[in-house]
């Protein structure tokens, strides 16, 4: 059994304008698509990258507020009867990284309220530092409880 290749009609072999512009339009179809994800996937790197940062300067304001201006309270005359909390930073200085505007701040508080007796009997402090940052005022909140210096 033989095979015989069958000829067009013109006596010619090749592609048919129609078949090249359909192999053209699939070609730019996937080409966009592809370059869709490509620039979904620079898109969700960047946003994760300003989280980490974020995520970062928070903690270490945590970190150095937790240590040395909460732990020291050993009196009741920084947080007036009125209100149990103080504020250590508010700050909104652009910082590398992370989208304008950003506004960083770490508070003090005393949750059971602040006495001679709740301090000598070491009531912990609540230290929460908060960075808000960008258009959409994405907001990354660290807290903890350090003891009191009395």
């Amino acid at each position: 059994m033989t095979i015989r290749r069958r000829r067009n009609r013109g006596g010619t072999e090749g592609f048919t304008v129609v078949e090249v512009v359909v192999a053209i339009v699939i070609m730019a179809i996937f080409i966009a698509v592809i370059f869709r994800l490509f620039i979904l996937q620079i898109q969700v790197g960047t946003g994760w990258l300003q989280y980490e940062n974020a995520e970062q300067l928070a903690y270490n304001n945590l970190k150095k507020y937790s240590r040395y201006a909460a732990a020291q309270t050993d009196s009741c005359t920084d947080y007036p009867t009125s209100s149990t909390q103080k504020t250590l930073l508010s700050s909104s200085t652009p910082v590398d990284g992370l989208p304008s505007p950003v506004v960083q701040s770490v508070i003090s508080q005393m949750p059971y309220g602040c006495s001679d007796d709740l301090l000598t009997n070491g009531y912990p402090v609540q230290i929460i530092s908060t960075v808000t940052y960008g258009p959409n005022a994405k907001k990354i909140i660290h807290a903890t409880y350090v003891g009191t210096g009395g």
